[in-house]
């Protein structure tokens, strides 16, 4: 198994963003909203301002040792209902292999 200490998290920038130009693409229909399409610099920056200047949101970019593979949004979060929405988006390149880091991690805790 994996060891998942060398998976971290961090507060999104814009920096980060201009990596996610470099991920793979989702072949299948059903994912084709995730792929990221922005190329210019300027698609990349309003796409930035749309996902972090939210009221009530937040977002964190996926590391697995430094290479970001993925990013985690927070949404309506709520501190006085301590409740919110959990968005997972990761490059193509790496679902397969996470998938098979989850399943192993529930199997060793099964057992």
């Amino acid at each position: 198994m994996e060891n998942f200490s060398a998976l971290t998290f961090r507060k999104m920038t814009l920096e980060d963003v201009f990596t996610f130009r470099n991920w793979g693409r989702h072949d299948s229909i059903l994912f084709l909203e995730y792929n990221f399409l922005e190329e210019r610099e300027k698609d990349i920056e309003d796409w930035y301002r749309w996902k972090t200047n939210k009221a009530f949101s937040e977002y964190y970019v996926v590391l697995l040792e430094e290479k970001i593979i993925g990013y985690l949004s927070l949404k309506n979060i709520s501190k006085f209902l301590k409740r919110g929405v959990l968005g997972v988006v990761l490059d193509p390149s790496y679902i397969n292999s996470c998938l098979l880091y989850t399943s192993d991690a529930a199997d060793d805790s099964l057992r």
